[in-house]
């Protein structure tokens, strides 16, 4: 929540009373629990409400979920029933509750948006000629990963005539760090939604010090080259037998992808 939007609410309090909600998607549960207490003081019941739709939202309508005492929740509800998608509103529990089901779905969303994203670059790099459009088109229908996200990537990939010429760096506004603080709180293992998030950070990493240092080392300790070698690639592809990992191609001959 803005601090102007923070001293309004404080303002409508001393007014005599009155209801607020937070719906920006911003903090952390932590923060909604101690404004609602805070309000409450000063006679303003507050809500806060996670909300999702994406950018189809004003089409489609939107997801709410909201935290918050269930005698003030009832007076929000028909406003929010009429501008919410079909089945998408829950009061999901006591203030509080809202934005924390709303991190939780953005933890979601970066698991799910890596896991695909992973098997996009599978389906790139398979020596096998692969056609990737009309895989993932494929994937959209009676595959049990069908849904949003294969829709997305399908349309996006075929718009952009695949991922060549789009760029690594990865943005993100930050709020699943959040969720990752909440969990190692509460003890919770969530490995997955985790390693999402870091290889977004690993993306926006153009200094990538880590490598260097981890490149640095193995060359002092064990001889190994600095950047490609046609050494390590030979050996790394030793044991392996038939044209499905080399396509016919000399392991001496590779050489891995680097970037621009």
């Amino acid at each position: 929540m803005t601090k102007q939007l923070e001293f309004g609410v404080i303002g409508l309090g001393r007014m005599g009373g009155g209801l607020a909600h937070k719906g920006l998607n911003e903090g952390l549960k932590g923060d909604s629990i101690r404004r609602h207490k805070k309000y409450l003081e000063s006679g303003v019941h507050f809500l806060d409400i996670g909300t999702s739709g994406g950018v189809a939202v004003e089409k489609d309508g939107a997801c709410f979920m909201l935290g918050g005492d269930t005698s003030v929740v009832t007076q929000v509800e028909p406003v929010l029933l009429k501008i919410a998608m079909a089945g998408g509103y829950v009061h999901a529990g006591p203030p509080g509750a809202g934005h924390f089901v709303k991190l939780v779905h953005n933890g979601i969303n970066y698991g799910m948006a890596e896991a695909v994203a992973e098997g996009v670059a599978l389906l790139e790099s398979a020596p096998l000629n692969i056609d990737v459009a009309k895989t993932l088109e494929a994937y959209r229908y009676g595959t049990v990963i069908r849904g949003f996200f294969m829709d997305t990537v399908a349309k996006g990939y075929k718009e952009n005539k695949g991922i060549g010429k789009i760029d690594s760096y990865v943005d993100d506004t930050g709020e699943v760090n959040w969720l990752i603080d909440d969990a190692l709180h509460m003890e919770v293992a969530i490995p997955s939604i985790t390693a999402a998030v870091f290889q977004c950070i690993i993306s926006r990493d153009s200094n990538k010090y880590a490598f260097k240092t981890v490149a640095m080392t193995r060359h002092i300790y064990g001889g190994h080259a600095y950047g490609h070698s046609k050494v390590s690639a030979a050996e790394h592809y030793q044991g392996r037998e038939g044209e499905y990992y080399y396509n016919g191609i000399d392991p001496n001959t590779i050489v891995h992808k680097k970037e621009d």
